[in-house]
């Protein structure tokens, strides 16, 4: 059986090419790689994951922060700030109300554009 990654990224794939308007695939097609995809994961699309208890979704937190939600996965991406916690199917970051003190302070430091 194929390790979790794999999984993920197949279901990645054929998510994207259901998605996709001018791939040549029949609605029977999308339909059946959208039940493979819930059947996989457990996830359905448009049903959010929740967060626990006291974390910030990437858009609160942004917002909370003065930054975009893009600097945050910049950040991420980079190793500047790490989420606490990032869901595994979904891919969403959530972030915790202490590291707004972090992000804060980071903003004071860089030198604003003229």
């Amino acid at each position: 059986m194929p390790d979790l990654n794999t999984l993920r990224v197949a279901i990645d794939a054929l998510t994207a090419l259901g998605d996709d308007p001018s791939a040549e695939l029949t609605q029977r097609q999308r339909d059946t790689i959208n039940r493979l995809a819930v059947r996989l994961t457990g996830w359905t699309r448009g049903e959010l994951p929740k967060p626990r208890a006291g974390l910030l979704t990437r858009g609160q937190f942004a917002k909370l922060a003065g930054v975009s939600p893009n600097t945050l996965v910049k950040w991420h991406a980079s190793g500047a700030l790490i989420p606490v916690e990032v869901d595994a199917v979904s891919g969403f970051r959530y972030y915790a109300t202490a590291q707004l003190a972090a992000v804060k302070s980071a903003r004071q430091r860089k030198p604003r554009a003229k």
